[in-house]
């Protein structure tokens, strides 16, 4: 699709589990063509909590790598009118009385 007046961009931040990307969309009357401009790894960090080890998305991380890639998004599209996130879920935890097993 060539980019015209008429599309708008969007910003789209997928986070899996072992890497994340900021993708930019232009969406339009002709449909929708996407383009990376962020990509960042995604790696565990092993905490201690209450004497068992466990893994943990490094949410400070990933937080700083999102913001990255949103400002270059904005840099190279500043008409930015929308931003979605998303992580596929495949992450869970399970608890019981409120901490982590």
């Amino acid at each position: 699709m060539t980019t015209s007046t008429d599309a708008a961009v969007v910003a789209a931040v997928d986070l899996g589990a072992t890497s994340g990307r900021v993708m930019l969309g232009h969406v339009g009357r002709e449909g929708i063509s996407l383009r990376s401009v962020a990509r960042f790894p995604n790696g565990p960090i092993r905490l201690n909590e209450d004497g068992h080890p466990s893994l943990h998305w490094n949410i400070v991380e990933l937080y700083r790598s999102v913001l990255a890639g949103l400002t270059t998004a904005v840099a190279e599209e500043p008409g930015l009118v929308s931003i979605g996130v998303d992580s596929w879920a495949v992450d869970y935890a399970l608890l019981r009385q409120g901490r982590m097993l």
